[in-house]
């Protein structure tokens, strides 16, 4: 360590060690942002330009018969699903890469994958037992 050079001890030792944290904060805070600006665009203060998730929940909820009639299957329901189904996306990514690039969590998950032992034990039958008065056997069949 002594003498060596900085971008060296960076690449060698410091990445390895906080990639996995930088990795699932920055996709925790995509999650964050995507469900920030959908819901500012919602409630009105997004650009009324541009088309977004949040933008067309906001026209669509400006009718006031949207719920009368089947105009919200075509515009409420898509943006909300589109939503959902993107932030659950990265949330899934999110785990899988931090448990590929945490060693810790991987050796975890490799434990509890282990299988159970070879040797089973014979159940016995109930119809068989012990007496429990009279010590003795009793045949069931």
């Amino acid at each position: 360590m002594v003498g060596a050079r900085d971008v060296r001890l960076i690449f060698r030792h410091l990445l390895p060690s906080t990639m996995p944290i930088a990795l699932s904060r920055f996709i925790v805070d995509f999650q964050h942002i995507i469900l920030a600006e959908s819901g500012l665009s919602f409630l009105g203060l997004g650009d009324p330009v541009t088309k977004r998730w949040g933008m067309i929940l906001h026209y669509a909820f400006q009718y006031p018969t949207i719920f009368i009639s089947d105009v919200w299957v075509w515009w409420a329901l898509p943006p909300g699903i589109c939503i959902t189904l993107v932030v659950l996306a990265l949330t899934f990514s999110g785990f899988s890469l931090e448990e590929q690039a945490n060693p810790r969590l991987r050796k975890s998950r490799q434990r509890s994958r282990i299988e159970a032992p070879t040797e089973h034990r014979e159940i016995p039958d109930p119809a068989d037992s012990v007496c429990p008065y009279t010590k003795a056997f009793v045949h069931g069949r």
